[in-house]
């Protein structure tokens, strides 16, 4: 286009990379191009297709429009040039042509899509946790990643995490990466793609098509009473209250007298006598409510512990169910032990994965692609992340 601006002795003023579809009015690129016409700034446009400049009615018509009233001169495409004289017809015709194609293409898509889902085959990818079976056409659980990924919602489902927080232990404690592909993937996960984690209906075992909800074939992740509580939480734009300190009893007791919430504090005491400072921790209400009137005072945390201690002495447990609490345990203790060896194998295969960048930026150094000082600076990185995933794994208990 620039050699047919030149042959036909024309100066180029602007230049236009539009990243929008021109199926959609409204594009930033194509209405500065259209307003600088108007001012007068250039009376041409260049195209290698007239497609290229619209594909909708709107746009079409705006073109036509400024043919006719002699804002523009030409539209000069790779094939032809369109003048005032021949923008009625032949223009509208061939607009029309590329509208059209568009909305078959809508037509096909769309047929396709139903089809895929009529057989019970996903036509797009699944999201982390999940993998495409291809030769059987079904969706999988990703051994080396599901049970992180579930771990993740369960800490969402304690309220005392928040999303930037469950993303940092993800990348950063656990290894987490996304799937290897032949060319992209091993990468760590963004703020963006984590958060559309706890959006997607995916984990229930539902999906979402045509604004309804169906249920699919994969094994869910998580239940749908569990993904509501988390929306629930993101909807508000909940984030947990940073704490200083964690007590054992708070949460679970209330205050018998007005039934608000028990909290509890440390303090410290120095004895002059011995130069000692002990620390005594005490629990009290709360008294936040309406028209409080508790009159409680606060308690030492031993003599709570020995009311508890009571407490428990005095209940029985059945032999029917010492036996539920056991094969409960161990049920827990398995699957808890069954995502330390997931975990400790991601970790292994980031640590992998880093050694091999180290391996390849030395490559670099010797074949003088870089220079001393990104090599110093980029390898003191590499080690840096190499360390800590390996401080990582060796702290998990296999035992």
């Amino acid at each position: 286009m620039r050699k047919k601006a030149k042959d036909n002795n024309q100066i180029i003023v602007w230049e236009f990379i539009e990243s929008k579809s021109a199926k959609d009015p409204w594009r930033e690129h194509f209405n500065t191009m259209i307003e600088k016409i108007e001012k007068g700034e250039a009376n041409w446009i260049l195209a290698w297709k007239l497609d290229r400049l619209s594909r909708n009615p709107i746009d079409s018509g705006k073109l036509q429009y400024m043919l006719q009233s002699w804002f523009l001169s030409k539209v000069v495409t790779n094939e032809k040039e369109y003048t005032s004289y021949d923008s009625g017809l032949l223009m509208s015709v061939e607009s029309g042509m590329a509208n059209q194609y568009i909305l078959d293409l809508k037509k096909a898509v769309r047929r396709w899509l139903d089809s895929k889902y009529a057989k019970w085959i996903r036509p797009s990818s699944v999201p982390i946790g999940y993998l495409n079976d291809i030769m059987n056409k079904t969706i999988t659980l990703d051994n080396e990643r599901y049970q992180i990924v579930r771990k993740m919602w369960e800490l969402m489902l304690t309220w005392n995490y928040s999303i930037r927080k469950t993303l940092r232990i993800a990348n950063n404690e656990y290894g987490l990466r996304t799937v290897k592909k032949r060319k992209s993937g091993w990468w760590e996960l963004t703020r963006s793609s984590w958060e559309r984690i706890f959006r997607n209906i995916f984990y229930t075992g539902y999906f979402e098509y045509n604004g309804e909800l169906k249920q699919w074939i994969h094994t869910p992740i998580i239940s749908m009473a569990e993904y509501h509580r988390v929306q629930s939480l993101l909807w508000r734009e909940w984030a947990p209250k940073a704490k200083n300190r964690e007590f054992p009893y708070t949460g679970m007791i209330t205050c018998w007298c007005c039934w608000c919430a028990i909290t509890a504090e440390t303090k410290n005491k120095y004895i002059k006598s011995t130069g000692i400072t002990n620390e005594y921790t005490y629990y009290h209400c709360t008294k936040r409510g309406k028209n409080i009137a508790c009159d409680q005072k606060t308690t030492r945390v031993e003599v709570l512990e020995a009311q508890i201690r009571d407490i428990l002495e005095s209940i029985e447990i059945g032999t029917d169910f010492q036996k539920w609490i056991y094969a409960t345990i161990r049920e827990n203790f398995n699957s808890e032990f069954e995502t330390r060896i997931k975990i400790f194998e991601t970790l292994n295969s980031s640590i992998i994965s880093e050694e091999k960048k180290l391996w390849n930026l030395t490559n670099m150094l010797l074949e003088e692609l870089i220079n001393k000082d990104e090599f110093t600076s980029k390898k003191r990185e590499l080690q840096d992340k190499i360390e800590n995933l390996k401080s990582r794994r060796d702290k998990i208990d296999l035992k």
